[in-house]
């Protein structure tokens, strides 16, 4: 009878056991998963990612830049669908013209601001990364001539806009 009794209690602490762990494990388990998740996502070991595929939403070009000073507008583009952009721009100048991009953001209540200017010499290709502020964005270019006194060519230029 002992044996019994003894063989009962056992049983009956397992089954608590049992029951007790199966009411705890579903609470306790995310706790545990999240704590495993922050060790393996460190900053020594970044869990890697991928980003959206940017979208070409402008491109312009070639516009013919007179390089007087001349100012030249393009858009307003529609960027309100996008949370960041990249601007691509390429003058194809020689040495001695200055192509220079001016970025103008536009705000829901049609304030424009600047966003950025980019100066390009020699030709040489630019770009920036910006975290859109605004609904809309106007390219404002001019080209001129280094040193003034040059006499320069209509210099083509190109850009593209893209939106993440």
């Amino acid at each position: 009878m002992n044996f019994a009794k003894l063989v009962l209690m056992v049983v009956g602490g397992v089954a608590v056991a049992g029951l007790r762990g199966a009411i705890l494990t579903p609470k306790a388990a995310p706790g545990i998963v999240a704590t495993l998740v922050q060790v393996a996502n460190t900053s020594a070991n970044p869990v890697p990612t991928t980003q959206a595929p940017a979208v070409l939403v402008a491109t312009a070009g070639p516009l013919n830049l007179v390089p007087d000073g001349t100012v030249v507008d393009e858009g307003p583009y529609d960027l309100s669908s996008y949370g960041a952009i990249r601007f691509y721009g390429d003058p194809v100048g020689s040495g001695t013209t200055i192509v220079d991009f001016k970025l103008i953001a536009v705000d829901a209540n049609g304030k424009q601001f600047q966003l950025d200017d980019l100066v390009s010499q020699s030709g040489q290709s630019v770009s920036g990364f910006y975290q859109l502020p605004g609904t809309s964005l106007i390219v404002r270019v001019t080209a001129t001539c280094n040193p003034a006194s040059l006499r320069c060519f209509t210099v083509p230029a190109n850009f593209d806009i893209y939106g993440r």
